[in-house]
């Protein structure tokens, strides 16, 4: 690293140190700035060695990057680097073993040109260590770099470039790792997208779906890339789309691999569905090209109604796109670019290049191990239920007004009826369930009524 400290070191190397932590550090982060070489080199100096803690500012990230000096050993030569070691101690004393991201800065050499010295210790040993530790660990769940041609020229030795690795550390920072390494404001100030190191068996297709309808179905993706399919017909259903894949796992292309899809309802759920895809084969996609006028067809099967009375309901579930028996290649420009960062020994094929210098760390070899690799994109079912259920209840309760009313009508309604009160035929009207009081000549009469039939007639007694 010693020309990077050497050459312009306030306008070159401290000035894009500091750009690329503010861009990738959010704003109510607590960020710590920290050196590394190996723990011993130099006398009472740990690695990694605490330069700064706190917020994210300009002027106390500047602050502490002055502050990071090249030292040299007692013998008078410069310190080698152990990356295994600085990676533990930045996990165990700085994150505390809880999730986070580390963002590491190197010439990736351990020594200016690779040229060891035998006191220098087991360098190659150490260098695998850390391939395998970045490989190997589920704790490491993603790892990005940014390999970067930037020439500088020291006291001794010249330089061509420098790598950024990103590591998550933990499951949870993932997913902060991507956004900030795909942010905007990154890509503007490093101008290449991340190389992807891990994982590489996920998410190497981006789906632009075309929006389309046929009758009352429609289906779209939101601007989040999640497919939304309204108006499936519940007893069972053909859906087909139209859109493209597009390659975005850089810088790797992928020379060829058979396609397959399928979709996963959500748990709990008893719809299924059995999907096609064409085509079927992907051969030579380079990075960032696309595959246009892909099909997908979805045979959708019959969906339960959730309650008596539902017309809709919210099917979730995930569509997985995947690359079987897969190999990829990498970019020729990549390839390219790591040569004149790393050094010449490349022998890339006329057409996609697949090797890579000698000196450039194994992890970014690692895709050649990479046979399958699995996009998932969140596809929701909307499905529509004919309404029966709520036909027939506004049909029960239509039937029980018109019987109520009637029955109201019934049962206010007199009818006349003949009675007989003392010999002599009386026209007498009366409501169901009804009774009245007649006078006659041998006194008063009741004269009741039920809800069907005739009145009954007695005597009131005295």
């Amino acid at each position: 690293m010693e020309p990077f400290f050497s050459d312009s070191r306030t306008t070159k190397f401290d000035a894009a140190v500091d750009a690329f932590i503010e861009r990738t550090a959010p704003a109510q982060a607590s960020i710590t700035i920290a050196s590394f070489n190996k723990a011993g080199e130099i006398e009472g100096q740990s690695s990694p060695s605490v330069v700064y803690q706190g917020a994210p500012t300009h002027e106390a990230i500047v602050s502490a990057l002055s502050r990071i000096n090249l030292r040299r050993r007692s013998d008078g030569r410069l310190p080698n680097s152990d990356y295994r070691e600085a990676l533990l101690g930045a996990v165990t004393d700085v994150l505390q073993s809880r999730p986070g991201v580390i963002f590491m800065i190197t010439n990736n050499k351990s020594a200016p040109n690779g040229r060891e010295q035998p006191e220098d210790g087991p360098v190659t040993e150490r260098t695998e260590a850390f391939n395998n530790l970045l490989k190997s660990s589920d704790a490491i769940s993603r790892i990005v770099a940014w390999p970067l041609r930037f020439p500088v020229h020291g006291m001794r030795f010249n330089e061509r470039g420098l790598v950024i690795y990103g590591i998550a550390y933990g499951d949870a920072a993932s997913n902060e790792l991507s956004q900030a390494s795909e942010s905007p404001a990154v890509r503007q100030l490093l101008n290449d997208p991340p190389v992807r190191l891990k994982p590489l068996s996920f998410d190497p297709l981006v789906l632009s779906l075309t929006a389309g309808r046929r009758g009352d179905l429609n289906w779209y993706a939101d601007a989040a890339g999640r497919v939304v399919i309204d108006g499936v017909s519940s007893s069972g259903d053909v859906v087909s789309m139209i859109g493209s894949l597009t390659n975005t796992h850089y810088p790797y292309v992928i020379r060829h691999a058979r396609v397959i899809a399928f979709w996963t309802p959500a748990v709990g759920s008893t719809t299924q569905a059995s999907v096609a895809i064409v085509p079927t084969n992907i051969k030579d996609l380079a990075t960032f090209s696309s595959v246009n006028g892909v099909a997908i067809d979805l045979a959708l099967s019959r969906a339960q109604r959730p309650s008596w009375l539902a017309d809709r309901a919210m099917v979730p579930g995930t569509l997985s796109i995947q690359l079987v028996d897969m190999e990829l290649g990498l970019s020729p420009a990549f390839v390219q670019k790591m040569t004149e960062l790393f050094g010449s020994g490349a022998a890339p094929r006329p057409d996609v290049p697949t090797d890579l210098p000698a000196q450039v760390p194994k992890i970014f070899i690692n895709y050649k191990a990479v046979n399958q690799a699995t996009t998932q994109i969140p596809l929701t079912l909307v499905v529509s239920f004919f309404p029966w259920p709520l036909i027939g209840l506004i049909s029960i309760l239509a039937l029980a007004l018109v019987v109520l009313i009637a029955g109201g009508w019934f049962l206010t309604r007199e009818t006349p009826f003949p009675v007989s009160i003392d010999g002599e035929s009386r026209m007498i009207g009366l409501r169901p369930l009804q009774s009245k009081e007649v006078r006659g000549m041998r006194g008063t009469y009741i004269v009741s009524r039920g809800l069907f039939g005739t009145p009954n007639t007695k005597l009131k007694s005295a």
